[in-house]
């Protein structure tokens, strides 16, 4: 899958924004975009995931999905779902050829979704997506078993103490709608270490709400409806199966593309060895060689060790990933790597 972008701009303003920076560039022209999708062909990758800015606030994405299916390539698009309340245009959306729509939503509490996102329309936006989605689903039987539907939450002060509660309010309203839902660490993006310190706890206190939250969702078994982030295996004991990197880095190695530079492409593991960073106490750590450390950006604010080290069998969370069926076999065999586990 290549991982790329058609827009800087976007609606919402929230706290953590990554893209604040980029805000000003100018769009990539539709000429643009069908070069890039040429582009895309030719790595031979057949999947597109539109990741920076809010897509669907261009007026000429339908034209943009109807050029993507020209070139037979499935479009995921992560989005804060704002234009989804517009029933009409979340069909058009999902029977255009979206195959995966990935909803970034931080909080089921109005004030602390406004505050994040900085915008006073954002949780009654939200909301009606949410009910838009549920409804076509519950009539679309067919079209929902391909679509994807995935929330991802960035964790932070206003609202991690709330994630359970999060958790419990989308599995009443989504009934009919199968969904998975993602906990992300907040990275720095364009905010200055004093801010992000003031937004985002340390790990040990974040820990006990989002193992809470994880379980609410997918209970004591093992499931691929639920993953964490950017977090180290410690803070997620008993989940550990949910990390983001280590089943990114052992399965499936993601290819990041900029648009404008359109050659430039890192991999999962580029990022991985360029993001994160290990404690000189995480050496006492069993998991400590299959873990992907913290973020650096966490040690900017937190220098200093602030994790319990873990004693579990890092074979038991390598074999219960197996047991996972996140991706085929397929993918398996095309992306594993060796492990000396």
């Amino acid at each position: 899958m290549i991982i790329t972008g058609i827009t800087q701009k976007c609606n919402f303003n929230c706290l953590f924004c990554l893209d604040r920076q980029h805000k000003h560039k100018k769009d990539l022209s539709f000429g643009e975009i069908r070069q890039l999708f040429q582009k895309v062909k030719s790595y031979k990758e057949d999947t597109v995931m539109l990741m920076t800015g809010e897509s669907f606030i261009r007026p000429d994405f339908l034209k943009i999905l109807e050029e993507a299916k020209k070139c037979n390539l499935k479009l995921k698009v992560t989005t804060n779902g704002s234009m989804l309340s517009y029933y009409d245009f979340l069909v058009k959306v999902i029977k255009g050829g979206v195959v995966q729509i990935n909803f970034s939503f931080h909080s089921h509490i109005p004030k602390v979704a406004n505050a994040i996102s900085r915008n006073k329309f954002c949780h009654s936006l939200q909301e009606k997506a949410l009910l838009n989605i549920e409804s076509f689903n519950k009539d679309n039987k067919k079209i929902r078993e391909r679509l994807a539907i995935n929330f991802n939450t960035v964790i932070n002060s206003l609202n991690y103490k709330e994630l359970e509660g999060m958790a419990t309010h989308l599995k009443k309203i989504l009934r009919h709608t199968p969904f998975r839902v993602k906990f992300k660490f907040m990275d720095l993006g364009g905010n200055d270490s004093t801010f992000y310190k003031k937004i985002l706890p340390p790990l040990n206190k974040i820990q006990p709400y989002l193992l809470k939250a994880l379980k609410a969702l997918g209970g004591d078994n093992p499931t691929d409806k639920i993953s964490a982030c950017g977090f180290p295996l410690c803070i997620l004991s008993s989940y550990e199966w949910s990390s983001v990197e280590l089943k990114e880095n052992l399965y499936h190695n993601n290819l990041y593309l900029d648009s404008r530079g359109i050659n430039n492409l890192r991999t999962q593991n580029d990022i991985a060895k360029e993001d994160f960073y290990k404690y000189r106490e995480c050496r006492g750590c069993s998991l400590c060689e299959i873990c992907p450390g913290v973020r650096r950006d966490y040690l900017k604010v937190y220098p200093n060790f602030n994790l319990t080290l873990s004693d579990k069998n890092p074979k038991e969370i390598l074999h219960t990933l197996e047991r996972i069926s996140i991706f085929d076999s397929e993918i398996k065999n095309k992306h594993k790597h060796k492990c000396n586990y």
